[in-house]
């Protein structure tokens, strides 16, 4: 049995190829079958006929670093298909904060009315899972730069 059906829509698979006409069995918060899924194995269905259906869409370049903690959700990111944020990929994060970047990353965390709670890239993380995003993140790994002579360290 699948959680949710979404019946007759046209799939576009992300691949490049043309689109299909097709049910999509979900279980377990994962596409589980596409094709012809049964009728009475659902717990919801969705009536996609007339509808575009495709996988969520990658957010490549955001500056979602504070966003995730003040609005977890993302509801407008959300409602255009992004389930993957990709944020700290032009060098400008939140975390770690150390060094002369401390008091704009403090200034900046208080007109959005957080307190500064982290300082270690880990303790930043910590915050963004206790708040429950709604989306994927991540930050690529070359995001991180190594402290320089001079930062305060």
């Amino acid at each position: 049995m699948y959680d949710v059906i979404i019946r007759r829509g046209r799939v576009y698979d992300g691949t490049g190829a043309p689109w299909v006409r097709a049910d999509i069995g979900v279980k377990d918060g994962r596409i589980a079958a596409v094709g012809i899924v049964a009728e009475s194995d659902a717990e919801r269905t969705i009536d996609a006929a007339g509808l575009v259906v495709s996988p969520g869409f990658v957010d490549t370049h955001t500056h979602s670093d504070l966003s995730f903690l003040v609005d977890p959700c993302a509801d407008s990111k959300v409602k255009q298909g992004v389930t993957l944020e990709v944020a700290g990929n032009c060098g400008l994060s939140h975390a770690p904060v150390a060094g002369k970047s401390r008091a704009q990353v403090e200034k900046e965390v208080r007109e959005v009315g957080l307190p500064l709670t982290w300082s270690t890239f880990g303790e930043y993380l910590d915050q963004v899972e206790k708040r429950g995003p709604c989306v994927n993140f991540m930050w690529p790994r070359g995001a991180l730069r190594r402290p320089q002579r001079g930062d305060g360290l």
